[in-house]
């Protein structure tokens, strides 16, 4: 693929076809379908994105008589020939760069057909440009099959061109076009929640930051991020270039301030939050549907997935005004008014895809020294602080410091007075008793998942915790029944904090467990169904199928013995 190119490159290319008849032009079929596609949809006015030396609207002149037109395009050499045309006074052409807009108005109420005619190959910022059409107008738009030093972007077929624009167009004609080489696509531009901007805050996330910008489009109208000045990679030019306004941020160890001096520069009247190494899934329309199912909320739970499986809710999606983020780390947002739930959208947190390694190291070796430290300090100011105890034993518990994780999920299941969340005071007993196991304490173990499970019944963590110990007991049999009780848990549809889903119902993780009792107690077909069903389960890791499939091998071949 080559790179997106300045206005000096389009101005050479074509200062090189001067003189040369539209109808001899390679492009000239594609001017014709898109013409025959604006007269079919009874156009009014015509605004022609990247129109480039005029050849379309001359065909539109001809075909669509009583069309009124708009085109625009970066290169002044372009605009220069188009405007040599004389077409009449209903053709207008613009030397502008498209990033800063096109204020167009269609005065008269017609309807309107926006072209994007062989030019969103030519930019990264391609769902942005198209994100700035208003909701309800009809988009026309023809995209190649085939690499150019001009490209960033090619498709091998027009589904693969609807699948990337399917957020912001709702694509209802596709079209092989007669040079062989290009598709096009007609639709309407998806209603959307208006007044969104993404907030980032970024350091280092090249990687990942475009995916994350790009799963936005259609949904948000701005995107701001604040990059640190120490950052060394491209993340800021990535940002840039499609369509992020950019601001730089002198680092202060505090993620608060950081989300706070973006919030600063939010000029719309909601804000949308990712990290660059994360993205958004969601359907077509999901987050304007919810936003007006309810009107009065002030900030909406999003469920966040994380890269093992588990998965929490934060308020990701808020009204700019009144809200605030404190903590300097595990930051806690307060909203100015109600908080509802958005049911569909999803955030994908993924630093191994959506983050480079050495930006990992850098940022897991920031945790375990900054973050710890922090956590502390803050203890030292307020003993009864319990939300940093946690996320403390949390750090001690990532780094594989186990006393030093027990030590802190205790002391917060032990301190009066602090301001613990039952998800939280759950999660802090069964990590305190995976601290216990790792140790050999297996006592200790017992007696937190038996505190876990006064805490919160209808969670699996807690029958998960107590299997595993009666497991290491070598009590198969008790492993089995704790193990049969976790699996009977359904996994909380509106959980706080992380649900790990692959030991609630139906997971993985849990299956293995009661597949593995079933080994050790004999019972080798239940062992040997319960395999095959983890093999056909997309969930299973990669690294896990070998074991597992050696596992319905053994059992198998214990069934073919007793036979």
């Amino acid at each position: 693929m080559g790179e997106e190119r300045a206005a000096a490159y389009y101005d050479e290319v074509h200062g090189r076809l001067i003189g040369v008849p539209a109808p001899d032009k390679p492009w000239f079929p594609i001017w014709k379908a898109v013409a025959e596609q604006v007269l079919r949809l009874e156009a009014d006015l015509v605004i022609d994105l990247g129109c480039g030396t005029g050849e379309l609207a001359s065909v539109l002149s001809t075909c669509v008589p009583d069309v009124t037109y708009w085109g625009c395009d970066f290169s002044a050499v372009a605009i220069e020939q188009a405007r040599s045309l004389e077409l009449g006074e209903r053709y207008g052409f613009e030397e502008r760069d498209l990033r800063a807009g096109f204020p167009i108005q269609n005065r008269d109420g017609g309807r309107v057909v926006y072209v994007c005619c062989e030019i969103l190959e030519h930019i990264q910022w391609d769902l942005t440009l198209l994100a700035r059409v208003p909701d309800g107008a009809h988009v026309i738009a023809t995209v190649p099959d085939f690499d150019d030093p001009g490209h960033v972007r090619h498709f091998s077929s027009a589904r693969e061109a609807s699948e990337r624009y399917m957020q912001i167009v709702d694509v209802v004609h596709t079209e092989d076009l007669a040079t062989g080489h290009h598709f096009m696509l007609e639709g309407r531009r998806r209603e959307h929640a208006p007044g969104i901007t993404l907030a980032m805050i970024a350091r280092d996330e090249e990687t990942g930051i475009g995916r994350a910008i790009e799963s936005a489009a259609g949904i948000v109208d701005d995107v701001v991020v604040l990059v640190d000045e120490a950052t060394t990679d491209r993340t800021a030019k990535i940002a840039r270039g499609l369509g992020a306004r950019v601001i730089g941020y002198r680092w202060s160890d505090d993620f608060a301030a950081a989300r706070n001096s973006a919030l600063e520069h939010v000029r719309t009247p909601w804000v949308l939050w990712l990290d660059g190494h994360e993205h958004l899934r969601c359907g077509p329309g999901e987050i304007g549907r919810g936003m007006r199912a309810d009107p009065g909320a002030a900030g909406f739970w999003i469920e966040v997935e994380m890269e093992g499986g588990s998965r929490h809710r934060h308020v990701r999606l808020h009204r700019a005004k009144g809200a605030r983020w404190r903590n300097p780390v595990h930051n806690i947002l307060d909203v100015d008014g109600p908080v509802a739930s958005l049911s569909g959208p999803v955030v994908v947190h993924d630093r191994y895809s959506g983050q480079s390694r050495e930006s990992r190291a850098r940022r897991n070796a920031q945790r375990d020294e900054h973050v710890t430290a922090i956590l502390e300090e803050r203890i030292r100011e307020d003993p009864k602080d319990t939300r940093s105890m946690f996320y403390l034993g949390q750090q001690h518990r990532d780094a594989g410091r186990w006393e030093a994780a027990h030590y802190w999920y205790e002391r917060y299941g032990r301190t009066e007075g602090g301001n613990q969340w039952p998800e939280e005071s759950l999660i802090a007993a069964a990590n305190a008793g995976r601290a216990a196991l790792m140790l050999g304490d297996l006592e200790a173990a017992l007696e937190c998942a038996h505190r876990a499970v006064l805490v919160m019944p209808d969670r699996a963590e807690c029958r998960m915790l107590e299997g595993d110990v009666h497991y290491a007991r070598r009590m198969y049999a008790e492993a089995l029944t704790a193990f049969e009780q976790a699996e009977a848990c359904a996994p909380p549809a509106a959980a706080r904090l992380w649900v790990d889903r692959s030991i609630h119902q139906g997971g993985w993780k849990v299956l293995d467990n009661i597949s593995m009792c079933c080994w050790h107690l004999g019972e080798h077909a239940r062992g040997a169904s319960l395999c095959e069903r983890l093999l056909s389960m997309d969930e299973l890791p990669a690294k896990e199928r070998p074991r597992v499939e050696d596992n319905l091998g053994w059992h198998r071949g214990k069934l073919d013995g007793d036979g």
